[in-house]
């Protein structure tokens, strides 16, 4: 019986698409949303430090360019796990550019595949899954 398990569990691992981290299944709390995600280059800026997640609103203009402002008393922020995974609860819905570093001050924004910065959209109810993020050089 042990040995069926521990089959069925490294299956279970093996389906992970790639570029995302296989967490445990979280719930939001109602009208808010969960980002959830893994941070893989952040040793390479900061050794031995403790590290956090920010999420920082985003307000986009009309041209199709926006600014960010980051108040860590007032958004939604989380330290991250020793392989830089996270699950960032309580979300309110919008836009967002996720920020990483031991302090905000610090911190380095997420980029997208095309090495632009990320700008994720969260929704009420829902869980956002951001897979493997790489951190502005």
């Amino acid at each position: 019986m042990a040995a069926s398990l521990f089959l069925l569990v490294v299956w279970v691992a093996g389906c992970v698409p790639a570029g995302h981290v296989l967490l445990p299944p979280v719930t939001p709390a109602p009208g808010l949303g969960v980002i959830i995600g893994q941070v893989k280059d952040a040793g390479q800026y900061w050794r031995n430090e403790q590290l956090y997640l920010y999420a920082a609103p985003y307000y986009a203009g009309q041209d199709g360019k926006g600014f960010f402002m980051l108040e860590v008393d007032r958004h939604p922020h989380i330290r991250l796990e020793a392989d830089g995974s996270f699950v960032l609860k309580g979300v309110p819905p919008g836009q967002y550019v996720l920020v990483v570093g031991p302090t905000a001050q610090e911190g380095r924004l997420a980029m997208d595949a095309r090495q632009e910065i990320l700008v994720i959209t969260v929704e009420s109810d829902k869980v956002l899954d951001v897979g493997e993020l790489r951190l502005h050089p």
